[in-house]
């Protein structure tokens, strides 16, 4: 019994020892040191959290501040406002400037400046003063192609050879250049300048032709020029290249084809009188009814009436063509060609009614009207005085009626 009692003291004291008031108190603490490091980490995460969403909030809701970067030394921010306003008048400025002086240059183009009279549009005569209507006259040697003026209000760009630009109002033959002395790519033919015999070959083939180039070998400029009258005063040949805006043509062996219509004023019978150093044609209604060159290129006899002194090198025959029967309004086309062959070029083409007699000046000049599709305007006059009398200045009008519009 007393064994069994200490068994039982022995069991007590080691439940005591393992189980007993000491061991709770160490299990309360780990739980206590436990749940300490629990709170300390949510708190901890918390503030993290919070944390973090004040600088997401401060991030992205408040604007950031702006950094200016100085400009270039010497150049200050509160002066490029300035300098892009002085950058932009003055572009304006160069602009208006340019305009200015593009106007500028349009106006005089065609203003009574740029072409004061018809002098300034012949060659120097070498051999002394050339008559013209009775007067002599000087000339200074100033290019002919190249002169521009608004003269008698027929178009842009005047010419010797005609307007650059057509007028709607006024009447004209349009015309073609043709330079025999080059091919279309500008290879040469071998024609050499003032060679006669070759270019009279080359005539006679294009009126073959039918007033056409055709096969002979050739040049054809692009543009085209407004002819209304047709007198050229002495003139270097290679003008005729000038005019048409192919500088480099013309030194001789071309010609100037023009064609259109015309209409007598009145009814009657009426032929050309014509003069040309080199060629002067003119065909109507495809017949050729004056052949005025100085070689008689065409073969084709027509009646000589004398000699025209109008330039510095011989005298020109002065040749009445074949009687052409007209009646009043009737339009009828026509076909003038000019050329030279090389050297100096004049020409000129002027208009008789039958019953008129002829009269010749001092100079072989006849005193008759010029041909001419237009009214002269009083500037047309001005320059023409220079060679011819009055009595070429004030003659019918040839103007063909517009034709009807026959529809698209």
């Amino acid at each position: 019994m007393n064994t069994s009692m200490e068994q039982t003291k022995q069991t007590t004291a080691a439940d005591s020892h393992a189980g007993g008031r000491p061991a709770s108190k160490k299990g309360f603490l780990e739980k206590l040191i436990a749940a300490k490091f629990l709170f300390l980490s949510i708190l901890v995460h918390l503030l993290f959290i919070m944390g973090a969403t004040i600088w997401v909030v401060q991030r992205f809701t408040t604007k950031p501040k702006q950094e200016f970067h100085g400009g270039p030394p010497g150049q200050s921010q509160a002066t490029r406002p300035l300098e892009h306003k002085v950058q932009v008048e003055k572009q304006v400025k160069r602009m208006t400037s340019t305009s200015i002086e593009a106007k500028r240059v349009t106006t005089t183009g065609f203003s009574k400046v740029a072409l004061p009279d018809m002098p300034l549009m012949a060659v120097q005569n070498e051999n002394g003063p050339m008559s013209g209507g009775g007067a002599d006259v000087n000339f200074s040697g100033v290019s002919a192609g190249s002169m521009s003026s608004g003269v008698g209000g027929g178009g842009v760009g005047f010419t010797m050879f005609g307007f650059h630009t057509p007028s709607p109002n006024v009447a004209a033959l349009v015309g073609t250049f043709y330079d025999f002395r080059s091919t279309q790519w500008g290879k040469p033919t071998g024609l050499k300048e003032d060679d006669s015999s070759r270019c009279i070959k080359i005539i006679k083939t294009f009126l073959a032709q039918g007033w056409q180039p055709g096969s002979i070998p050739h040049y054809t400029a692009p543009k085209k020029l407004y002819g209304s009258y047709f007198f050229y005063p002495a003139i270097k040949s290679n003008e005729s290249g000038k005019a048409f805006d192919v500088p480099g043509h013309g030194d001789g062996g071309w010609i100037c084809h023009y064609k259109g219509d015309f209409a007598a004023p009145q009814d009657g019978d009426y032929r050309f009188i014509g003069f040309g150093d080199n060629v002067c044609l003119v065909r109507v209604d495809n017949k050729l009814v004056l052949d005025a060159c100085d070689y008689n290129d065409s073969g084709v006899k027509f009646e000589r009436i004398g000699k025209i002194h109008i330039g510095p090198a011989h005298p020109t025959p002065l040749v009445g063509g074949t009687w052409i029967t007209m009646k009043a309004g009737e339009n009828m086309p026509i076909e003038i060609v000019v050329g030279d062959y090389g050297g100096i070029f004049f020409a000129g083409l002027f208009i008789q009614k039958k019953g008129v007699n002829i009269k010749l000046d001092g100079a072989g000049v006849p005193q008759l009207p010029l041909f001419t599709v237009r009214a002269f305007s009083e500037e047309d006059r001005k320059i023409l005085r220079k060679y011819l009398p009055d009595a070429a200045l004030h003659g019918p009008v040839f103007t063909p009626k517009p034709k009807p519009f026959s529809g698209f």
